[in-house]
């Protein structure tokens, strides 16, 4: 057809296994809040977020079967002793909230520890990590996870953040079976993601490239708070809550990750295509907050143009201000799904934004406002 290129996502639960070093070098307390997880036939890790609630976050196709939608009817949680041995302290625990969105690249889980299963038990509250929504190209991470299936042990692989962009840390570190819903930490031993899947992006049968994709946990905090304002405090605790709630802090993300941008001879209209699906830019304005001119369009036929779906309208970039035509207020936009943060003021917008942020302010029609979900406001 008209594709250059073709992406493979790969959940985890299928990937080969490989077994490196195991976790030995972090501190017991931090390894005891990475959590070894068995929900029905499924095995993953998960990473203990709140201490005295005791919420582990992990991934959804852990906690649920992703083809039926179906969540597990058990779950059950180990802890280790922290010095890297297979866990040893083992509790039931129960799904409290979970999304598996692929449109939206969503896959979280949030369960919560209830009795203790074995005679041994750990002292409430439980060692929990606390968050860094504030991660880095280049900056050095560890993945956590319990992908050693010989001795069910923690392993440790460690390395560097690539790129940083719509929700995603993508690394060269390999991610193994066992690895989903683990703990990403950086070098403070906050938590600042979890290894999800492997992308291996090919052309015809070469592999151009494999990449791992860590979940940004800014897009576990967007996720939670569509629940209510700042309902993700309810669950986690940052590592600094003042830079967190004053900043506003914006998934970047510079590519779309369309495959290729269409139209056809007769009609201008422009759609970005995605794993075989339309996706709609609603007016120039929002093309060209993502692109600089129509350079790389590409013209396919009617026939072929009907044969793709389309899925949804595109929203702004991370990082434009948005208005609503007939609304109060401006907003900034913190990621490529649309989530909106409130600008409370001019003189906040300055610092964030600069003196003339006002000139870079979009107007946006109220047919088209729908596509946007109102987050917490920046403080």
């Amino acid at each position: 057809m008209f594709h250059r290129l073709s992406k493979i996502s790969s959940i985890l639960i299928l990937l080969s296994f490989a077994y490196p070093a195991e976790a030995t070098i972090v501190p017991p307390p931090v390894l005891q809040a990475i959590v070894w997880i068995g929900c029905d036939d499924r095995q993953g890790t998960g990473t203990v977020i709140s201490g005295e609630a005791g919420y582990v976050l992990t991934n959804a196709h852990v906690a649920i079967d992703i083809k039926t939608k179906i969540p597990a009817e058990s779950c059950v949680i180990g802890f280790t002793n922290g010095i890297g041995d297979a866990p040893m302290y083992y509790y039931d625990a129960h799904i409290v909230r979970y999304v598996f969105n692929q449109n939206k690249t969503q896959d979280f889980a949030i369960l919560q520890i209830e009795n203790a299963v074995t005679r041994n038990k750990l002292n409430r509250p439980f060692p929990f990590l606390r968050t860094n929504e504030f991660p880095a190209p280049k900056q050095h991470i560890r993945i956590i996870g319990y992908s050693n299936h010989d001795t069910n042990k923690p392993v440790e692989r460690e390395g560097f953040i690539d790129t940083i962009r719509g929700g995603w840390l993508e690394t060269n570190i390999p991610i193994q079976a066992g690895d989903s819903g683990g703990s990403v930490i950086d070098d403070n031993n906050a938590l600042i993601g979890m290894p999800t899947a492997t992308v291996t992006i090919t052309s015809g049968t070469q592999i151009i490239s494999e990449n791992s994709q860590i979940v940004d946990i800014r897009a576990v905090i967007n996720w939670l708070d569509e629940i209510g304002k700042d309902a993700h405090d309810s669950f986690l605790t940052h590592l600094d809550y003042p830079r967190y709630h004053s900043s506003a802090n914006i998934l970047t993300q510079d590519d779309l990750g369309c495959d290729d941008l269409v139209r056809t001879i007769k009609n201008p209209a422009v759609y970005c295509v995605m794993n075989g699906e339309r996706y709609v830019f609603p007016n120039e304005a929002t093309y060209f907050s993502w692109f600089k001119d129509f350079s790389e369009v590409v013209y396919i036929s009617n026939v072929q143009m009907a044969e793709l779906p389309i899925k949804r309208n595109i929203t702004f970039k991370p990082g434009s201000i948005l208005k609503s035509a007939t609304g109060y207020g401006e907003y900034v936009v913190t990621d490529a799904y649309g989530t909106l943060r409130l600008i409370p003021n001019d003189a906040r917008a300055q610092i964030l934004f600069g003196e003339k942020w006002r000139d870079t302010i979009h107007s946006i029609p109220d047919v088209f406002w729908i596509n946007y979900f109102i987050g917490q406001a920046i403080d």
